[in-house]
C-alpha cells in the first residue's frame, strides 16, 4: 500500500491578512485621534487613576500577605504549644505514673543488724540461734495457690461454685487459733504473678512499668529472702510454676526440685498434680535432710479462672482439691516446720488479674504450726475477718515475718512490717517482743530510706514528709526507752506506714 504524503496546513488567504491589517490600522488611527482630542488634565487624571489602582493593588497584596503570615505564625505557634504540652505530659507521665525504682546493691548481714538487739534474746547474732530475732522454726513449707482470692477461704451464705469449697483454712483458724490464723493478704498492683513474687521475696513495692515484664522475668539481683536463706546455708526446694526459676536461677536443689510451664492456662491439672505427687515424698523423714525451705506453687485455681471464670464448677473442683491437699500437708509436717499457704493475687469476675480492683488485690494468707505458737492481741481477732477490708495484711509484710521466724536477716530493701499473730505469743500478751520486732524492722526501713535518698541525691532535711516520719521515729524510740511496749509497737508501725506514703 503506497505511503501517504504528509499534507501541510493551508495558510489563510491573502485577502484575510489584508483585512486584518486594515482593521488594525483603522483602530490605531482612531486611538491617535482620541488621544489628540484629550486634554492634558484628562491624561494626567488617567495616569493618577492608574497609579492609584496600582497603589490599591499593592496595599491589598500587602494586607493579604500580612494575613497569611499571621495565620502561618498562629498555626506554627499552636502546634509548637501542643508539642510542648505533649512533652510536659510525657515527662510527668514517665516520672509519675510510670514510676521507676533505684535498686540498691546493699545486703543485710547477720552480724550487722540495723539497730542493737534486745538483751533478752538468747543466741543472738547467729544463724543457729537467730540473726536478729530468736529462731522459731528450722524449716518452712510455703505453698502458693495462684489467684487464691480471700472470699474463696471464708464462709459465705450463697451457692456460688467458688464459695465454701475450701473451708479448712477458716476452720483451723477458728477452732485452733494458737495453731493457725487466716487474714486478708493485699497485693500491690500490678497483680501479675512475676511482680507479686518479687514483692513477696524482697519486701519492695512494684512500679507500674514492671507489668510488661510479667512474661519475661529477669533474675532478681537485689537482696531477698531466698538470697538470705542461701547465704545462711539453707537448702531450698521448689515445685511448680517455673517463674521462680527465671527469678532465682541457681537457688534450688536440682535433685529434689521440679519446674512446670506456667503459661498453658487451658491445662488445669498438670502443675497441681505434679506438685502434689512430689511434695509428700519430700516430707517423709528420710527426705527432710534434703531441704530447709520447700516451695510449692500451684496454678490450677488461676488457670480455672482464666479458662472458665470463678463462677464455674471447674473452680469448685480445684478449690476442693486444694482443701484436701492442705489437710494432707497438715497431717505430714512436724512441730519444727512452719506451713504457709497464700495467694499471690486474686481474680476478677471474669477470672482475670493484673489490675487494682478489689477482687484482684484481695488474696488470702494462712499460717499453721503443729505446736501452739500464734496469738491474738484482742479476743475478737480470733475469728478471721469476714471480708478482706477488715484487718488486712500487706503482702510485703510476709518478708520480715518469715525472715525473723526462720532466724535470717530481713532483706535490706524491705518495706514491710511483722505480722503480729506470729510474735505476740500464744496468749497475745508479748507486747515487748512485738515492739522489739517492730523496732528492728522499722530501723531497717529507716536505714534503707537513708541509703535510697543518698543514692538519689535527695536532701531529706528539705522534705516535710520526711520530717514527719522522723518525728514518729523519735516518739517510737521514747516509748521504747520508757518500756511502753504497746505504744512503741504502734508508733513503729505508724512509722512504717507513713514511710510507704513518701
Amino acid at each position: 500500500m503506497p505511503q501517504q504524503k504528509a499534507t501541510r496546513a493551508k495558510a489563510p488567504p491573502a485577502a484575510d491578512y489584508k483585512a486584518i491589517a486594515e482593521q488594525y490600522a483603522k483602530a490605531k488611527r482612531q486611538k491617535a485621534i482620541e488621544d489628540a482630542s484629550r486634554s492634558p488634565e484628562e491624561i494626567q487624571t488617567e495616569k493618577e487613576r492608574a497609579m492609584l489602582l496600582e497603589k490599591q493593588r499593592e496595599v491589598f497584596e500587602s494586607r493579604r500577605k500580612d494575613a497569611y503570615e499571621r495565620r502561618w505564625w498562629w498555626t506554627v505557634g499552636f502546634w509548637a504549644w501542643m508539642l510542648c504540652l505533649h512533652a510536659v505530659g510525657i515527662a510527668f507521665f514517665t516520672s509519675g505514673f510510670l514510676l521507676t525504682r533505684l535498686v540498691l546493691d546493699d545486703k543485710s548481714n547477720c552480724t550487722a543488724p540495723p539497730i542493737e538487739l534486745s538483751s533478752s534474746w538468747k543466741g543472738q547474732g547467729t544463724v543457729q540461734g537467730g540473726c536478729w530475732h530468736p529462731k522459731s522454726f528450722n524449716k518452712a513449707v510455703v505453698v502458693v495457690v495462684d489467684a487464691l482470692r480471700y472470699d474463696f477461704t471464708v464462709p459465705v451464705d450463697d451457692q456460688a461454685p467458688f464459695h465454701n469449697a475450701l473451708p479448712f483454712l477458716h476452720e483451723t483458724a477458728v477452732k485452733s487459733p494458737e495453731h493457725a490464723f487466716l487474714r486478708p493478704f493485699i497485693a500491690d498492683p500490678p497483680t501479675t504473678t512475676l511482680q507479686r513474687l518479687k514483692g513477696l521475696t524482697t519486701g519492695t513495692l512494684p512500679t507500674f512499668i514492671d507489668a510488661g515484664s510479667n512474661f519475661a522475668g529477669t533474675a532478681i539481683k537485689e537482696d531477698n529472702l531466698l538470697m538470705q536463706l542461701k547465704d545462711a546455708g539453707k537448702r531450698i526446694a521448689h515445685l511448680g510454676d517455673d517463674t521462680w526459676w527465671s527469678l532465682f536461677p541457681g537457688y534450688f536443689e536440682a535433685n529434689v526440685s521440679r519446674a512446670y510451664d506456667s503459661f498453658n492456662v487451658w491445662d488445669l491439672h498438670t502443675v497441681d498434680n505434679g506438685v502434689i505427687d512430689h511434695i509428700f515424698p519430700l516430707l517423709e523423714q528420710e527426705q527432710k535432710g534434703k531441704w530447709d525451705v520447700l516451695i510449692g506453687h500451684l496454678l490450677g485455681v488461676d488457670h480455672a479462672g482464666h479458662r472458665y471464670g470463678p463462677n464455674h464448677v471447674a473452680m469448685r473442683e480445684k478449690l476442693q482439691q486444694m482443701d484436701t491437699f492442705i489437710r494432707d500437708l497438715v497431717a505430714q509436717i512436724d512441730d519444727d516446720t512452719l506451713l504457709v499457704v497464700m495467694g499471690d493475687h486474686g481474680m476478677d469476675a471474669k477470672g482475670d488479674h493484673g489490675g487494682e480492683s478489689d477482687d484482684e488485690v484481695e488474696a488470702a494468707l494462712w499460717m499453721y504450726s503443729k505446736r501452739p505458737f500464734f496469738g491474738r492481741t484482742k479476743p475478737e481477732f480470733k475469728e478471721p475477718p469476714a471480708m478482706a477490708k477488715v484487718r488486712p495484711v500487706n503482702q510485703i509484710d510476709l518478708v520480715p515475718t518469715l525472715a525473723l521466724l526462720l532466724g535470717i536477716p530481713i532483706p535490706y530493701n524491705n518495706l514491710g512490717s511483722p505480722i503480729e499473730e506470729a510474735f505476740t505469743g500464744k496468749k497475745g500478751k508479748a507486747w515487748d517482743n512485738l515492739a522489739a520486732v517492730s523496732r528492728m524492722t522499722a530501723a531497717g526501713i529507716q536505714r534503707y530510706q537513708d541509703s535510697y535518698f543518698a543514692a538519689r541525691g535527695i536532701d531529706q532535711s528539705k522534705s516535710a514528709t520526711a520530717g514527719h516520719v522522723s518525728h514518729l521515729w523519735r516518739k517510737a524510740e521514747r516509748s521504747w526507752q520508757w518500756k511502753s511496749w504497746q505504744d512503741s509497737h504502734g508508733f513503729f508501725n505508724l512509722f512504717q506506714e507513713e514511710t510507704l506514703r513518701i
